[in-house]
């Protein structure tokens, strides 16, 4: 059994393809011929658990986020989007990537769901006076006068110079 595994693991050629930046695996079709389906998933899943435990969070999240960035600069919003909810898959607190995620959504048109992730980020990352303030205008486009004003105070508090403020 152990020699059977470990050929099937050998026999697996494991590659990136990039399709437009996306890491995508692919496996070769060069098996043994006494390879069987049971052994081959075996081997599969296994070797995706190790790829998965040897892999740093906080490298795929910076990974995922720079990817993100390329693809907002060049105009491929969706899969910006892709990049930065992966990017928080990989650390849900990651401020920064919530962020740009709701610039995207706000690039797509999809307001109410950039809320939502504006106020992640005002959660996650006070610091982020830019979030605060385009929070708050999209709380004046809710008509939540109030909170949009004590937003902007809050930013006038860090920063007394906004103009946006």
């Amino acid at each position: 059994m152990v020699s059977t595994s470990t050929s099937i693991v050998s026999a697996l050629r494991f590659s990136l393809l990039q399709s437009d930046g996306l890491l995508l695996p692919t496996i070769s079709n060069q098996f043994p011929r006494s390879v069987t389906l049971r052994n081959l998933v075996a081997a599969i899943l296994t070797a995706f658990t190790l790829t998965a435990c040897s892999s740093d969070p906080a490298a795929q999240r910076v990974k995922y986020l720079q990817s993100g960035k390329a693809y907002f600069t060049s105009g491929k919003y969706q899969k910006a989007v892709i990049q930065f909810r992966n990017a928080i898959q990989a650390d849900p607190r990651f401020g920064e990537a919530h962020y740009q995620l709701a610039r995207t959504y706000l690039a797509l048109g999809q307001a109410d769901a950039a809320y939502g992730e504006l106020k992640d980020t005002a959660d996650l990352d006070p610091a982020n006076l830019e979030a605060q303030l385009e929070l708050a205008r999209l709380m004046m486009d809710h008509l939540q006068y109030d909170q949009a004003q004590t937003t902007a105070r809050n930013v006038l508090k860090t920063d007394p110079k906004s103009a946006r403020a």
